[in-house]
């Protein structure tokens, strides 16, 4: 049986900052999206873009770990999202704000996010019907 202190990581590349940026305008867009589903103001939410980062980072040196140790070249579009997901729900850079914008809040928008992500990619791969998506996408935006 293999150790993993046996095999040694190859060096980790970060991803290009262009790489970064669209990761961060594919996060706007699904967020908007996210907000839009739920019916929840998106000017009441701000997000920590270094935590976002960090997530998309971690995601990515993800992908260089099942290559080293599973032999996958290219970690799938599923895989990818579960990662992000893991990451959304334990970094948390997504806050709520109140009305008057004092006082911010996690609540769970993170976790409700994260589970967004996972019902849109599923959705995506299989045959759901729209109207059972539909049902899974506004049960996933109660808080």
């Amino acid at each position: 049986m293999m150790n993993h202190n046996d095999i040694s990581y190859p060096e980790y590349t970060a991803p290009s900052v262009n790489s970064l940026i669209t990761d961060i305008e594919e996060f706007r867009f699904l967020f908007t999206t996210y907000c839009s589903a739920a019916g929840l103001n998106i000017n009441h939410f701000s997000v920590d873009e270094k935590a976002l980062i960090d997530i998309f980072i971690k995601t990515d040196q993800r992908k260089l770990h099942y290559k080293t140790f599973h032999g996958v070249s290219n970690m799938d579009e599923l895989k990818t999202v579960a990662t992000l997901a893991y990451w959304f729900i334990k970094y948390k850079p997504i806050v709520h704000y109140n009305e008057d914008k004092n006082i911010h809040y996690v609540g769970s928008h993170n976790e409700n996010f994260a589970l967004y992500l996972i019902i849109t990619v599923v959705y995506k791969y299989n045959s759901l019907t729209k109207k059972n998506f539909l049902l899974l996408q506004a049960n996933c935006s109660t808080t």
